[in-house]
């Protein structure tokens, strides 16, 4: 079966079986390739960053951290405006409450003490 075609399940499956047979970069291949067909796979990430900080290629490890969070950051953003397209009244109306308390800065986002998100 071409690497392309195997399901994530598969594929993880593969870089386990792989990581156990000492065959390191091939599992973190395997793991990559996980994440590129699911972006939000956390069991990838995890085993991702321990197999390169037992490799001590803490730049690797700061990288797949990042790329996690840019990709949950994506999600949340996405699930954010699909519920403010569904639900445009209550949209607008938390929008008013959060300008009228002061809890939004001058660009819009919220802003709690001091910073925003």
């Amino acid at each position: 079966m071409a690497a392309s075609k195997k399901s994530k399940n598969e594929l993880l499956r593969e870089a386990r079986l792989q990581e156990l047979e000492g065959k390191t970069e091939d599992a973190i291949k395997s793991y990559s390739r996980v994440i590129s067909k699911a972006p939000l796979q956390a069991g990838a990430y995890n085993r991702l960053m321990i197999l390169y900080r037992k490799l001590k290629d803490y730049k690797k490890e700061l990288a797949v951290i990042k790329q996690a969070i840019a990709a949950y950051e994506k999600d949340i953003k996405d699930d954010q405006q699909t519920w403010k397209k569904a639900n445009r009244k209550s949209a607008r109306l938390s929008l008013s409450l959060a300008k009228s308390m002061g809890l939004l800065n001058d660009k819009g986002s919220l802003s709690l003490l001091g910073r925003s998100f």
